[in-house]
């Protein structure tokens, strides 16, 4: 897994990715959310997660191996 810094790439737009939030503070963590083109919707948050506050996202590859292994979708 290969962690993509936003400033230079963001996810496609309603794609669960991970992301990680406030990377080098000591409220540092990572999580699953969504782009949303202005903002981020993160789980466990129950609000919308200003821009600043993702650093870094990752796409979910284990979900895409684990699928072409037994054949199932969704």
């Amino acid at each position: 897994m290969k962690w993509v810094n936003v400033n230079e790439q963001l996810p496609n737009p309603q794609r669960r990715v991970l992301v990680a939030m406030h990377v080098g503070t000591e409220w540092e963590f990572k999580a699953v959310g969504a782009f949303c083109q202005d903002h981020w919707i993160v789980d466990g948050e129950t609000r919308l997660v200003p821009m600043k506050e993702i650093q870094y996202w990752a796409p979910i590859v284990a979900m895409i191996a684990q699928r072409s292994r037994t054949g199932k979708r969704g």
